[in-house]
């Protein structure tokens, strides 16, 4: 029976899809940790999810963390929670979000949720019989089968044979590498104004803004309060950032507050160094942050724990944190990448390839449509391999280029199929073919890349490009770049196969030796600054004096933002990708903001978004 239940029970693990934050996975996560390992946990509403990232905190701070919060998790469960936390780790504060102190009714489906997750002791038999709003819930919770008994029907291999979790490195929080403001929905924008819901027949039902506290809810509240005074745990009460808040919630709940001799909520919103952009720091129209908002939310939040001061730094000692944060540090930069910022890729790609015209033949052509996308940067980076007018596709014309630091460079671009045969003599004295067939939006759907009679096309609506090695002919590199259909921008690279990879390593291993043996030289600015190589062609800018390293403030990411210098953390904020541009000017851009480095009239650090300004120029002196 035990064994069957595992099987049927919906295991509710973390992916980057937009539906599933991954419950299961962030409790079977907490009860893998070691004990007496944590100094903190979060609790309440899936606010706190994606709000609070205990990675970065633990990065910048050393501090150890959790979030043990959930999808409308109400007050009785987050009880539950911090007793089974506190019962084996020696917390020293709890913070518990206050959004489901202003109560809707309980999903009985997302409790199962967070039931099912606890591991079977007393603590979760009360917890049972406490949270479920009806009966139907307690038989689920006691006998899982009660509730799964008839979803045979969609289980997969993965049920039986387990999921596997090992890429699960955020210690309960939830993260989107995407930004989605479409103000879908009438709810979103309430926090300061009033919201009449209206009956199906018309008449007012309630006004969001006058809704009382829930006495249920208060009284579960009084419970955590009562349990950290006995247990000698500090009590916080937060409200991490929504649009879906209103301020009329928070003075009612302050009030509650001081009644009990509570602290005060601590509102993330009201902070003046806390900054949201609702068009960028949301992944659902502003009822939950990205990954944007939620490192700036984490990066003041981790401000706040050491303002405390009642924390150790463990990063000296906590061998498994330690492990879990450099894991965590590579699945950053890879989403950062793949998922919210392709262009920075698409640039380096370019620019590894630029750098090296004299050792590379480039095959190009356009599949079906590439100007919807194609920019001043990537003209820039085509122009240095040898295009010298760049490729300017237009709407719905088909193209095909070569370009051979020979001399042989040819494009050619129509509204009708295009077809490009030739041969080139590699310096090895091999004679090797070529054919390129391109298709516009109008001209068809056929695309082909060869070389030597071996296709390396990818098939991919956009440019379309494979990279020759000049000394023996070999292609060592196929790319493609352009919109999916959802109309987002996607580069998929591929090395074909061999020593390829290597080859591709060894060229790009001498720019990143000329960046690390110059110095960074801008006009206004006295300091002196070191590009440090980091992960997946990345950088560090460090000030030689200080050994700090530039950061956007309080992980900005709006045009104007200061950078500063901080202490180094490893994070993507403080990480930097560089290219030449078609001028031959060094540009370089925040990874995690997508925006150029620049210097204001002052020559002050600051991130814009514009292209080409000359403040974004920089010098390499050896």
């Amino acid at each position: 029976m035990v064994r069957i239940t595992d099987v049927m029970v919906p295991k509710w693990t973390y992916t980057m899809d937009r539906d599933d934050a991954g419950e299961g996975t962030r409790y079977r996560d907490f009860y893998k940790l070691p004990e007496n390992t944590l100094d903190y946990v979060v609790v309440g509403t899936s606010h706190a999810n994606y709000a609070i990232n205990p990675m970065q905190i633990y990065e910048e701070t050393g501090y150890t963390g959790y979030v043990l919060a959930g999808e409308q998790q109400n007050m009785s469960c987050s009880y539950y929670w911090i007793v089974e936390a506190e019962k084996r780790h020696n917390l020293k504060a709890v913070f518990v979000d206050v959004s489901s102190l202003i109560a809707d009714s309980d999903s009985s489906s997302l409790i199962l949720k967070e039931l099912l997750a606890m591991k079977p002791s007393i603590t979760k038999l009360h917890a049972i019989f406490d949270c479920s709003p009806d009966i139907d819930t307690v038989y689920s919770a006691l006998f899982p089968l009660y509730n799964f008994h008839d979803r045979w029907t969609d289980l997969t291999r993965e049920n039986y044979q387990g999921v596997d979790e090992s890429g699960y490195y955020l210690r309960g929080s939830a993260l989107r590498f995407y930004s989605s403001n479409e103000y879908a929905s009438d709810e979103v924008g309430i926090r300061t104004t009033e919201k009449t819901v209206l009956g199906s027949d018309g008449t007012q039902s309630y006004s969001e803004a006058h809704m009382d506290i829930s006495s249920d809810a208060a009284k579960d509240f009084e419970k955590i309060i009562v349990y950290c005074r006995e247990n000698n745990i500090q009590l916080i009460p937060i409200k991490c950032p929504t649009r879906h808040w209103n301020s009329e919630w928070t003075k009612k709940i302050n009030v509650y507050l001081s009644e009990r001799d509570t602290n005060n909520i601590v509102d993330m919103l009201s902070q003046d160094s806390l900054t949201f952009d609702w068009d960028t720091d949301t992944h659902d129209n502003g009822y939950h942050l990205n990954y944007i908002g939620n490192s700036k939310a984490s990066h003041w939040f981790a401000g706040y724990l050491k303002s405390m001061n009642v924390f150790t730094d463990h990063r000296d000692s906590n061998e498994i944190w330690n492990e879990t944060a450099d894991k965590y540090l590579n699945w950053e930069r890879a989403n950062l990448y793949d998922c919210m910022y392709p262009r920075q890729e698409i640039y380096k790609y370019l620019s590894d390839v630029a750098d090296n015209t004299d050792k590379y033949i480039v095959l190009l052509m356009v599949y079906q449509d590439a100007e919807s996308f194609y920019d001043p940067e990537m003209d820039g980076l085509f122009r240095r391999m040898g295009f010298e007018n760049g490729i300017k596709p237009e709407a719905q014309k088909a193209t095909v280029a070569i370009a051979d630091s020979n001399g042989n460079t040819f494009i050619k671009e129509s509204y009708r199929k295009e077809e490009l045969l030739g041969s080139f003599v590699s310096d090895d004295g091999a004679e090797h073919s070529y054919r390129i067939v391109s298709s516009g939006s109008t001209s068809g759907k056929e695309s082909i890349l060869e070389v030597d009679g071996r296709e390396y096309t990818c098939d991919f609506p956009g440019i379309d490009m494979a990279v020759i090695d000049r000394a023996d002919g070999k292609v060592i590199s196929r790319a493609a770049f352009g919109l999916d259909n959802k109309g987002t921008l996607c580069f998929e690279d591929h090395v074909p196969d061999g020593d390829a990879e290597d080859r591709l390593n060894r060229n790009t291993s001498s720019e990143t030796a000329r960046l690390e043996n110059g110095v960074l030289v801008t006009r206004g600015n006295e300091k002196t600054l070191k590009f440090v190589s980091a992960a997946n062609g990345c950088y560090v800018i460090k000030d030689i004096e200080s050994g700090m390293v530039l950061t956007p403030e309080n992980f900005g990411n709006t045009d104007g933002t200061s950078v500063t210098l901080q202490k180094e953390s490893g994070l993507a904020a403080q990480q930097w990708t560089v290219f030449t541009d078609g001028d031959g000017n060094i540009r370089i851009m925040s990874l995690f903001a997508d925006k150029y480095l620049s210097l204001d009239k002052q020559g002050n650090y600051v991130l814009t978004a514009e292209y080409g300004d000359e403040s974004q120029c920089f010098e390499l002196k050896n």
